[in-house]
C-alpha cells in the first residue's frame, strides 16, 4: 500500500527537482510519462488491494502497511509510539479507488489542455508538479492510519489548493486568490491541530498515549465528561471542544457557510486544477467520516454540522446563480452538494454522506472538464453570457454534460441524504431542515439548467470571430470525459436505497450495498422505519422541486428573458455580494495586501543577505558553482514561481522521507 502513495509523490518530486535545479523543462514525453504511469500503477495497486479486502470477513476488513516508527519513548507501561503506517479499510477502499480514477481523468485531461496553453505564465511541467504533489497529499490523507499522518496529508492538500489557485501568477486576481486560499488553509489547519492536541493530552491522562485511529476510538469513551480549561477560566467538555474543532476545519475545507466564498477562487485556475480543487474540498466531508467517533460523542456538534450543511446547500446554490464565470458556477454548485453530505453526517448516516460526496466529485469533475472544453474551444472565453447555441457544434461535449447534469446516481444520493432527516429525527427541527434542503435542491437545479441553457441551448451570443465552423476538442480532451461519464452512470448501482428494492434484480437484499460494505466501520443509523408510501412521497417531492428548478430556468432564460433582466437589476446588490465582487476585495485589503507586503519585505531582506554572502564567496573563491547559485537566487528574488517550486521541492522531500522505508 505504501506504493499507492509513494509512486505519484516520487514522480511529482522528481519533476520538481529537475525543474528547479536544472532550471529547464524536460521533454513533453517525460512529463506525460511521469504524470500518467505512476498514477496508473497506483490505480492497479488500489484495485488489487480492494480485491484482497473484499475476500476478508466483513468484520475484519482492515489491512495495514506499517513502514517505520517515527517516535518510540517511555518505560514499562508508560510508552508512547508514533508509527508511519497506511490503512486500507472499507472507507479508504470505497473512496480511494474512485478518487484515483477521477485523478487519472483529471491528469489525462490536463496533459491535453495545458499543452495548448500559450500564456506566458503557463508552465506545462510546473502544472503537473503542483497537481501531482497535491494529489499525493490527498492519498496520504485517504490512507492515513493515525492522526499525525492524517494531519500531514490535510496540510498538504491545503497548500496544494493554494498552488493551483494561483497557478496563473501573471494575473493580479490569481495571486490574491492564492494568498486568500493559503491564509484560510493555515487558519483551518491551526484549528484542527489545536483540537487534536487537546485530544492527545486528554487521552494521555487516561493511560498510554495513542495516535492510531483504532486506539483513539477505543479510548475516547474513557474521557466521558472530562473538561478542559481554556484561557480566562473557560471550561468546556473535552469531546465537545475537539468535535467542534474537527467540524470547523471540515466545514471550512469544504467551503461551507460562512466560508463559502473562499472556494470560488479556484475557478480562476485551469479546468483540471478546478476539478482537483473540488476533490480537495470533499476531504472536509471525509474528515468527519474518518473521525466519526468524535462527532458522535458530541450531539451539539452533530446538530451544528447538519444545520451548517443545510444552510450551505442554499447559499452555495445562490452563489452559483450569481456567478458569471462558467467554472465558478459549477464549483459553487458542488459546494452546495457537499452541504447535503454534511446534513447526512449530522444525522449519523455516514454511508449516505460518502455516497453523496463521491458522486458529487465524479459528476462535477465531469462538468468542470466539459466547461474546460468549451473554454478551450472559445479561446479562453469564460463568461457564460457570451456563449450559447453550442449544442450543434460541440455535440459530444454537450452529450457528456447532459449525462452529468441528469446523472441518476447524484439524484439518488441527494434524496437519500435528505430523507434520513425524517427517518431518524436525530436533529432538532428536522422537518424545517428538510425544507431547507429542498430549497437548495431547487436552486441547484436552477443553476445547473442555467449552465445548459446559456452554454448549449440558448441563442448564439459568442463573439463574431467564434461563429464559424468548429467542433469538439480532439480525442485526448474527450477520453477523460468518456471515462467520467461512464463512472457517473455506473454509480447509480453503488448504493440504491431499499425503496428501490422491488426494481432491483436481487430485491431488497441487493439494496444499500454501500451501507452493507461500510457496516463494520459505521453502524447502520437507527431509523423510525418510514412507510414505503411516505418514502415515495419524499422521492416525489425531490423530483418535483428539481423539475420546478428546470422549468423556472426555461421560463426566465428562454421564454421571458426581459423578466429575467428586470429581476437581475433589482437583485444586483445581492448578486454582487454572492459572487464575491464586494466581499473578495474587502478580504484582500484587510488580509491579503498586508500579508503580501510582509512576505515581499521578508523575501527581499533574506534574498539580500544571501546575495551579499554569495558575492563575497565569489570574490574570495571565484567558483563557477557559486556564480550559478547567485544567479538562481536573483531569479528567485524576481520571480515568485521559482520560490513556489523551491517550497514544492522541500515539501516533496519531506513527504518522501516520511513515506518511503
Amino acid at each position: 500500500m505504501r506504493w499507492i502513495v509513494a509512486l505519484p509523490l516520487l514522480a511529482a518530486a522528481l519533476q520538481a527537482v529537475v525543474l528547479f535545479f536544472a532550471r529547464k523543462a524536460v521533454r513533453r514525453f517525460w512529463v506525460v510519462s511521469l504524470a500518467l504511469v505512476p498514477l496508473s500503477l497506483a490505480f492497479l495497486f488500489v484495485c488489487g488491494a480492494f480485491a484482497e479486502l473484499v475476500e476478508l470477513p466483513s468484520d475484519a476488513r482492515v489491512m495495514r502497511d506499517a513502514i517505520w516508527s517515527w517516535i518510540g519513548i517511555g518505560i514499562g507501561d508508560q510508552v508512547f509510539g508514533a508509527e508511519l503506517a497506511f490503512r486500507f479499510d472499507t472507507l479508504s477502499a470505497a473512496t480511494g479507488i474512485l478518487y484515483v480514477a477521477v485523478a487519472l481523468a483529471v491528469f489525462g485531461y490536463g496533459l491535453a489542455a495545458m499543452q495548448s496553453d500559450k500564456r506566458g505564465d503557463a508552465g506545462y511541467q510546473r502544472f503537473f508538479v503542483f497537481l501531482g504533489l497535491t494529489f499525493s497529499a490527498t492519498l496520504v490523507f485517504l490512507y492515513a492510519d493515525d492522526l499525525l499522518t492524517l494531519l500531514a496529508g490535510w496540510i498538504g492538500t491545503g497548500v496544494g489548493t493554494a498552488w493551483l489557485a494561483g497557478f496563473w501568477y501573471g494575473e493580479e486576481g490569481s495571486r490574491r486568490v492564492a494568498t486568500r486560499s493559503i491564509v484560510t488553509s493555515v487558519a483551518v489547519d491551526a484549528v484542527l491541530l489545536f483540537g487534536l492536541v487537546v485530544l492527545f493530552w486528554a487521552l494521555a491522562k487516561t493511560g498510554p498515549s495513542a495516535l492510531g485511529f483504532d486506539a483513539v476510538a477505543q479510548k475516547v469513551s474513557e474521557l466521558g465528561g472530562a473538561e478542559v480549561t481554556l484561557p480566562f477560566g473557560i471550561q468546556l467538555r473535552t469531546l465537545s471542544l475537539v468535535a467542534a474543532c474537527v467540524g470547523i476545519a471540515a466545514c471550512a475545507r469544504a467551503a461551507q457557510f460562512p466560508f463559502t466564498l473562499a472556494a470560488s477562487g479556484i475557478a480562476r485556475a485551469p479546468a483540471p486544477a478546478a476539478a482537483m480543487g473540488i476533490v480537495n474540498a470533499s476531504l472536509g466531508v471525509l474528515l468527519c467520516c474518518r473521525l466519526a467517533f468524535l462527532i458522535e460523542a458530541s450531539p451539539a456538534a452533530a446538530t451544528t454540522i447538519a444545520w451548517v450543511g443545510g444552510v450551505s446547500s442554499v447559499v452555495g446554490a445562490a452563489i452559483a446563480l450569481a456567478q458569471r464565470d462558467l467554472v465558478a458556477i459549477l464549483v459553487a454548485a458542488a459546494i452546495s452538494q457537499f452541504g447535503v453530505a454534511f446534513v447526512a453526517i449530522g444525522c449519523g448516516a455516514y454511508s449516505a454522506a460518502i455516497f453523496q460526496v463521491v458522486m458529487t466529485v465524479i459528476v462535477f469533475s465531469l462538468l468542470v472538464l466539459c466547461a474546460g472544453s468549451v473554454i478551450h474551444t472559445l479561446d479562453g472565453e469564460r463568461d457564460i453570457r457570451r456563449m450559447g447555441g453550442l449544442n450543434v457544434r460541440l455535440i459530444l461535449t454537450h452529450l457528456m454534460a447532459l449525462i452529468g447534469v441528469f446523472s441518476p446516481a447524484l439524484f439518488l444520493a441527494r434524496e437519500q441524504a435528505l430523507a434520513v432527516l425524517l427517518e431518524t429525527h436525530a436533529i432538532p427541527g428536522a422537518g424545517a431542515l428538510y425544507g431547507v434542503g429542498l430549497i437548495g435542491t431547487g436552486l441547484v437545479s436552477w443553476a445547473i439548467s442555467r449552465f445548459l441553457i446559456d452554454v448549449f441551448w440558448g441563442s448564439i451570443r459568442t463573439p463574431l470571430g467564434f461563429r464559424g465552423e468548429f467542433n469538439d476538442p480532439p480525442l485526448p480532451f474527450m477520453l477523460p470525459l468518456y471515462g467520467l461519464a461512464f463512472v457517473s452512470i455506473l454509480g447509480a448501482a453503488m448504493n440504491p436505497a431499499q425503496i428501490w428494492g422491488d426494481l432491483l434484480p436481487g430485491g431488497v437484499e441487493g439494496s444499500d450495498s454501500l451501507t452493507q460494505f461500510l457496516a463494520a466501520m459505521f453502524a447502520p443509523v437507527a431509523t423510525d422505519g418510514l412507510e414505503a408510501a411516505t418514502r415515495w412521497q419524499l422521492v416525489f417531492a425531490s423530483v418535483l422541486v428539481t423539475l420546478i428548478g428546470f422549468a423556472t430556468t426555461y421560463l426566465f432564460f428562454v421564454r421571458f428573458p426581459r423578466a429575467r433582466t428586470r429581476l437581475n437589476r433589482r437583485l444586483a446588490p445581492v448578486q454582487n455580494v454572492l459572487a464575491g465582487r464586494r466581499v473578495g476585495p474587502g478580504i484582500d485589503n484587510a488580509v491579503g495586501t498586508p500579508l503580501e507586503a510582509t512576505s515581499r519585505f521578508w523575501l527581499e531582506l533574506r534574498a539580500g543577505r544571501l546575495l551579499g554572502r554569495a558575492q563575497r564567496r565569489v570574490r574570495m573563491q571565484g567558483a563557477l558553482l557559486a556564480r550559478r547559485w547567485l544567479t538562481g537566487m536573483r531569479r528567485a528574488e524576481r520571480g515568485l514561481p521559482d520560490m513556489s517550486l523551491l517550497f514544492a521541492v522541500i515539501g516533496a522531500i519531506v513527504l518522501l522521507a516520511v513515506v518511503l522505508p
